[in-house]
Order: structure tokens, then C-alpha cells, then sequence
């Protein structure tokens, strides 16, 4: 049967939106706070305290009015063109985050996060520029018609990164991954399957940041730091980071933070 939660001729207002939770009696006001258009989400736990401790931060509010999640904003002292956060953990918590942001006047956002490669020839510390996202997190089905990939296409703003990147040192690829929330029901067979799509990774928060994004109709990309190994079958073992992952992944932050600064 079909899965069709999302109909183009609903027109009606939703029940309240970001934009009326924001400013709900429950909720601090945000009062005169000019927030920058460009948004940078890191979909990493440590990630803002690397920011933190590597570049001179300010913080722009405390906690972002979300319905479910709450992050700090901050920037980057005498950069006021855009700020970072942390976009979240799955689908439901990244779309909150996308739709309150742009209540608030984000108009651009890229994410950046973390997957468990499952790719045969993939490796911790690679980043992979993935064209399409595989949509197993039903999130998505609330923003758009069922569809089975999620396009990721590189605004023109954005189209130097890959470059950039490859240029620092980074291993990057253009390899697909899937969005799948059911941390737990990662099976082989399911990876076998994903591997038949074509995609090398998974994580959790993708399709739900990409369909709320083309939604509200908000330039959008996703791009994405391989954290872990899966193994291919049950004989092998889980590679969990490697000794230098720290240092990978410190560098691979701070090096998107200047991305942003140059």
C-alpha cells in the first residue's frame, strides 16, 4: 500500500506553526535579535565545543524556540554573516530546527554530520558529498510526496566546498546515503539492501532537514563525515572511531568553520 501523508492541496494553516510557538507564553521572548541569514548546522556532539575552543565565539541566544530541541547559536567574533548550532538528533528534532530557524529569518542552511559507513571501500574520516538521500525516516512523507530518494542538490553558494575540502586534506567522495531513524534494526540484510541503492552510509537526520528545507522552499545541502565502520557480515567487527578520530574530526570542523570565513 502506498504511504501518502502529504496532500499539495492542503492549503490550510497549520495548528500553530514555528513562527507562533517562538512567541508563545512558554517560551523566553526573543527580543531585538538579528539573526543571519546562513545557518550551519552540525549534526555532531562535539562539534560546537571544538567550535568553542578553537575560534572566538559569541553566543547569539542561549536556546533556540524550538518544540523539541533547544540548541545554543553562536558566531564567529566580527563574522556576522552566519552562525552554527547543533542541528539536532533525527529527522524530527532537524526539521524543528529547520522550521524554527527560518521563522526567525534563517534563509540558507547546510548541514553537517556524521555517518556509519557500511560502503566496502569507505574509511573513518572520509566526507561524502551525497547526490540523493534514501528516505527511511518518515519524517519526510509529512513534506512532500512519498518518494524514495531525496534529491541533494549544491546551491551555487556552495559549489567550491567540495574543492575546498579535498584541498585541506579530506578524502571526499559523491556517495548516496540513506536517512533511517531505527537505530536498532540496522540489519545485514538492510545494509546489503542500502548497498543495492548505491549508498555507502547511514544516519539519522538527512531526508527530515532536506524535505523540510525544499518545503519551505530554503537553499539546502548536506554533507557528510563518516564517524564509524560497519562491519559486512557477522564475523567481522565494528570499528567504533579509530585513535586518531579526534584530531580527524577536529580538523574536519574547524576547516568547515573557515570555510565559512574566507
Amino acid at each position: 500500500m502506498e504511504i501518502n501523508w502529504f496532500d499539495y492541496n492542503d492549503k490550510s494553516k497549520s495548528v500553530f506553526d514555528a513562527k507562533e510557538h517562538a512567541k508563545s507564553e512558554h517560551r523566553k521572548p526573543i527580543i531585538n535579535i538579528n539573526f543571519p541569514n546562513k545557518a550551519v548546522l552540525f549534526c555532531m556532539g562535539k562539534a560546537m565545543g571544538i567550535i568553542k575552543n578553537n575560534f572566538e565565539t559569541e553566543t547569539i541566544i542561549n536556546e533556540l524556540p524550538g518544540f523539541i530541541t533547544k540548541p545554543e547559536i553562536i558566531k564567529i567574533k566580527h563574522f556576522e554573516n552566519v552562525c552554527f548550532l547543533h542541528g539536532g538528533y533525527a529527522a524530527p528534532q532537524t526539521a524543528d530546527v529547520v522550521e524554527t530557524l527560518n521563522a526567525l529569518g534563517v534563509k540558507e542552511l547546510i548541514l553537517f554530520g556524521m555517518i556509519g559507513g557500511f560502503g566496502e571501500n569507505l574509511k573513518i574520516g572520509d566526507v561524502t558529498f551525497p547526490n540523493k538521500i534514501l528516505a527511511e525516516d518518515g519524517v519526510s512523507l509529512h513534506y512532500g510526496l512519498t518518494n524514495e530518494f531525496i534529491n541533494n542538490n549544491c546551491p551555487e553558494q556552495f559549489n567550491d566546498l567540495f574543492e575546498y575540502l579535498k584541498n585541506k586534506g579530506h578524502n571526499c567522495l559523491t556517495k548516496d546515503i540513506v536517512t533511517s531513524v531505527a537505530v536498532f534494526r540496522q540489519t545485514f540484510k538492510k545494509e546489503e539492501y542500502w548497498r543495492s541503492k548505491g549508498c555507502v552510509g547511514v544516519e539519522m537526520e538527512a531526508a527530515g532537514f532536506l524535505s523540510a528545507c525544499h518545503f519551505l522552499k530554503l537553499p539546502c545541502y548536506c554533507v557528510f563525515f563518516v564517524s564509524d565502520k560497519h562491519p559486512l557480515n557477522e564475523n567481522d567487527k565494528w570499528e567504533w572511531r579509530t585513535t586518531e578520530f579526534t584530531k580527524v574530526q577536529t580538523k574536519f570542523v574547524c576547516d568547515v568553520v573557515n570555510y565559512f570565513l574566507k
